[in-house]
């Protein structure tokens, strides 16, 4: 998609192209796992959130990375609109890992879906929902990880 949008020189498309790449890894997200999974690690909560926020950042960052470059070398007049979506694609990656361990071991519920939704209509709403989320898993794995 990157590539025909390129070549058609219309860069809504390249930007999708990107935004569908982290929306596919959104999904890796919804479901938990074993509690077994977690309560191996021998670290604390904190560590344990921002080791996953960084193995999912690294991960996205291969796939992503190529459309980002290409766009950003094609469409250098347009830099800023393609950072802000590239860095609402992490916003979102972020979130939905905080989501998905503030409400562990059960899977996220209704009002967790809301806010999601909330945001993406309204894409700042991210600035106070990631601290909200960030704490309310460091209490949820506490109990798993000591």
């Amino acid at each position: 998609m990157t590539i025909i949008a390129i070549s058609v020189n219309n860069l809504n498309i390249g930007i999708f192209a990107m935004l569908l790449v982290f929306l596919n890894s959104l999904s890796y997200y919804v479901k938990p796992e074993n509690e077994y999974f977690v309560w191996v690690y021998t670290v604390t909560p904190a560590k344990f959130i921002f080791e996953k926020l960084k193995i999912a950042t690294q991960y996205i960052s291969i796939p992503v990375s190529p459309i980002a470059i290409s766009l950003f070398l094609f469409y250098p007049e347009n830099s800023a609109m393609i950072l802000i979506f590239l860095s609402a694609g992490f916003a979102f990656l972020w979130t939905m890992i905080l989501i998905k361990y503030s409400a562990y071991p059960n899977e996220m519920n209704l009002l967790e879906g809301i806010l999601i939704a909330l945001c993406i209509n309204f894409p700042p709403f991210l600035l106070a929902l990631i601290p909200f989320f960030y704490f309310k898993a460091i209490n949820r794995l506490n109990v798993l990880l000591k």
